[in-house]
């Protein structure tokens, strides 16, 4: 890695370069926008911050540059824009999933209010108490 350099970059830093240089081990410097050190991590393990330092940003660069290097099995096997379509589909399915939780919880509680003569099998066909069942089952099977 001696005399190789990487550029890396966020939305909010524009494309700067880490370098590694040789000291007894490798020392990781992660630059600003303005090519000043954010941060800069010793082969001892410490941690050298510049005036610029953005804990976010310096480790959004710091795994951005990681990616790039060695990138992540998805990656490797489909590509950078199906990777990015898969986890932007599994992200929507999990964002589907909370409001589906979120949602039969008030459902069940408006549902228990306004019938609350049935929990006593006044009405042992309840459509709304079968829909329960049904959705609550889906998601304890999709989290088994």
């Amino acid at each position: 890695m001696i005399g190789q350099s990487l550029t890396v970059g966020t939305d909010r830093i524009a494309p700067a370069t880490i370098t590694a240089a040789k000291v007894t081990a490798y020392t990781i410097r992660i630059p600003d926008q303005n090519s000043q050190p954010m941060v800069t991590i010793h082969p001892d393990g410490r941690l050298e911050f510049g005036e610029a330092y953005e804990p976010d940003e310096a480790a959004r660069a710091f795994w951005e540059a990681v990616e790039r290097f060695a990138p992540s099995p998805a990656v490797q096997k489909f590509g950078v824009p199906l990777a990015a379509r898969i986890d932007a589909a599994l992200a929507r399915g999990s964002q589907a999933e909370r409001l589906l939780r979120a949602t039969l919880v008030t459902y069940e509680a408006v549902h228990d209010e306004w019938t609350d003569s049935h929990k006593f099998g006044a009405l042992p066909t309840c459509l709304v108490c079968a829909d329960t069942a049904r959705i609550r089952a889906f998601l304890n099977e999709a989290t088994a």
